[in-house]
């Protein structure tokens, strides 16, 4: 899933199963993709024989780095990673797949990249962000009494729309060109709705007995009684959007995103 799309809550809940292990976050893919590229450039790698040798021994490095991380009881490992179902890591394993309204996605987006500065270049691609970043500092609450400044700035906000639109484009066309690929598409709102549900089919999806799972307990429940706007697990919330959306933005949301948000079912036209 695109990131903020609850990858992090689905992987806590499938490790409610005493089966399943999800061991964290590893960013296989980028490893993959290294390997790739060198693949591609080195001329030793332009031997066949070499290229399927270092494929292969990825594949069971990935595989048993995964093992050597997970639960030594579960029977089904896997990880976490905010990512397109390509580049395909490991070959021939199932895949969750989660899609989360974007303009939710937008709003815990920009939360968590005030929150956490260093994760990204975007304050050095975008300074006038800085002053707002030292105000949110200084009082974690600015944007509740500012919240026409979470998404003041145009080009940040259309490109991280493009992205999540682009992240399911990219799907589709995996899906598409693997039609043998095993994936679970879920969305957030409908853990939202109804967790037990969603993660029973989870569960049967990779093939556990659901009734096996431990109960929900209170943290991995939806949502969170007090919002904490400096915090990872900030507000888990449907339709937080529109505490922060103005006029201007929802024009840019409809212009990159419009059409996917109604793909995807979140909307029925352009008339919100």
């Amino acid at each position: 899933g695109y990131m903020k799309s609850g990858t992090n809550w689905v992987g806590n809940l499938l490790n409610l199963h005493p089966d399943i292990s999800c061991v964290g976050e590893l960013h296989l893919q980028s490893l993959y993709e290294t390997v790739q590229s060198d693949l591609r450039q080195l001329p030793i790698m332009h031997d066949r024989r070499v290229r399927h040798v270092v494929r292969g021994n990825l594949q069971t490095m990935f595989r048993q780095t995964l093992c050597d991380l997970a639960n030594p009881r579960a029977t089904v490992i896997g990880e976490r990673t905010p990512h397109t179902l390509k580049p395909l890591a490991i070959k021939g394993v199932p895949q969750v797949r989660l899609i989360r309204d974007a303009r939710d996605v937008l709003i815990s987006r920009f939360y968590h990249l005030y929150n956490f500065p260093e994760v990204s270049r975007v304050f050095q691609r975008f300074p006038e962000l800085n002053e707002r970043l030292e105000s949110f500092k200084q009082d974690k609450w600015y944007f509740h009494e500012h919240p026409d400044q979470l998404l003041a700035t145009e080009t940040m906000v259309r490109e991280s729309l493009r992205w999540w639109r682009e992240f399911l484009e990219s799907d589709r066309h995996t899906m598409s060109t693997h039609p043998n690929l095993q994936v679970l598409t879920l969305k957030y709102e409908d853990f939202h709705a109804d967790v037990e549900s969603n993660r029973a089919r989870m569960y049967r999806f990779l093939g556990v007995d659901a009734a096996l799972a431990m109960p929900l307990p209170g943290a991995l429940k939806p949502g969170f009684g007090v919002e904490r706007p400096d915090e990872f697990n900030r507000k888990g919330q449907i339709g937080d959007w529109k505490n922060y959306v103005t006029d201007d933005v929802k024009t840019w949301i409809k212009e990159e995103v419009g059409e996917e948000l109604i793909r995807q079912g979140y909307e029925h036209g352009l008339d919100w």
